[in-house]
């Protein structure tokens, strides 16, 4: 006897309650009118979607609740009080930790200048008569020393810029150049430079002019 074969499952045969609840688009809910016509399967299922549908909607809100044990409501509620009460621990904890975290980058990338930084403003000294004076402030630096030096240029009869220099010396009276400008009469400004050298690896500070020291300040 031969065994009969397996019949294909029905593509349509889920769709009853979207269509009698009308959530198929247009082209589908023709396709399954359609189908309805030559299905007494999906036709009978679509009645009786029909009529629990007709039931549902002549059940009202209060008679819902009426069924609903008197332990059930309570219970949510507490649940959700519950629920809120961990989300809003979680919250505050996400806080908690992103205000650490801020605090612990304004430590790490404040600038050096502000976290623990040593400065020292020096007055130097003219070594020869020049119209040139000079205060040099030095600031501690992990890289060494950092000197701003502000400089001013006394009005005279000349008109021409002259061109100056920086030059530190270390202990053992090496010179180390740092920079050089040009200044006009009558004018003051500042220059900034910086050394390898730590401030007490720094023996005196020098202004020169064609080579020759003008101004020195001796630390």
């Amino acid at each position: 006897m031969t065994a009969p074969e397996p019949t294909a499952p029905d593509s349509f045969g889920h769709l009853d309650a979207a269509y009698v609840f009308g959530a198929l688009d247009p082209d589908e809910a023709a396709r399954f009118e359609t189908h309805l016509a030559t299905c007494a399967a999906c036709a009978a299922q679509v009645a009786e979607t029909r009529a629990l549908a007709g039931l549902l909607a002549d059940v009202t809100a209060a008679e819902v609740v009426a069924e609903v044990p008197d332990t059930l409501l309570p219970g949510l509620l507490r649940k959700a009080a519950s629920e809120r009460r961990r989300q809003r621990g979680l919250v505050a904890a996400l806080a908690a930790v992103a205000a650490a975290c801020v605090v612990t980058l304004v430590v790490l990338l404040w600038p050096a200048s502000t976290s623990g930084s040593h400065s020292r403003s020096v007055a130097l000294v003219p070594r020869v008569q020049s119209p040139i004076s000079a205060t040099a402030t030095l600031i501690d630096r992990p890289s060494g020393t950092e000197i701003a030096l502000h400089c001013h240029y006394a009005a005279t009869g000349s008109e021409n810029p002259e061109k100056y220099g920086l030059v530190v010396y270390d202990r053992s009276g090496k010179p180390y150049p740092l920079s050089s400008w040009k200044l006009d009469p009558g004018q003051s400004a500042d220059f900034p430079a910086s050394t390898a050298l730590r401030e007490d690896e720094i023996s005196h500070v020098d202004v020169t002019y064609q080579g020759r020291t003008i101004l020195s300040a001796t630390l």
